[in-house]
């Protein structure tokens, strides 16, 4: 909730060491995590944000977010490939996917997959419905393991080290 803007007071912490910069302080907590700070102008690279209302980072190769120019577009572009998924796909879902997890833990490096959005114990969640290792062409039941892609990584390995 916005309370009604005040001038920032003056001390060490204040922009007063920075004359080109006229902040209005907005919601007095200053030194809890709900503080804002609005600038009416010049530039400050450190703002203090609310941490409860931003989204943690994604990291995975689905996820696409256009923010140039005030857009604000984010999609799972592995969501959007089925056809077949009938509930709609939130940012939310993220911080809980599995699929960032299934890239980095298999040992297949081409991995193709599959999934849809499912309601499960009264919440949505991704959930991974077909896998294929990219470079053999075979499907996986589990995600996690290419029997072909492990058989080449022990013979790298068994060349590497002469035995």
């Amino acid at each position: 909730m916005i309370q009604m803007a005040r001038r920032r007071p003056s001390g060490p912490t204040s922009s007063g060491s920075f004359p080109h910069v006229e902040a209005i302080y907005v919601n007095d907590r200053r030194h809890r995590a709900g503080g804002r700070f609005v600038h009416k102008r010049g530039h400050l690279s450190n703002l203090l944000i609310n941490a409860s209302t931003m989204n943690k980072p994604v990291n995975c190769r689905y996820f696409y977010g256009d923010y140039f120019r005030g857009k604000n577009k984010e999609e799972c572009r592995l969501i959007a490939a089925n056809p077949e998924n009938s509930r709609p796909w939130r940012r939310s879902l993220c911080d809980r996917c599995p699929v960032p997890e299934l890239l980095i833990v298999s040992n297949s490096r081409d991995l193709l997959l599959e999934a849809e959005v499912k309601r499960k114990f009264l919440r949505d969640s991704v959930e991974v419905t077909f896998a294929i290792c990219g470079k053999h062409k075979i499907h996986l039941d589990d995600p996690r393991y290419c029997p072909q892609c492990a058989a080449e990584q022990g013979e790298q390995i068994m060349v590497k080290t002469g035995s």
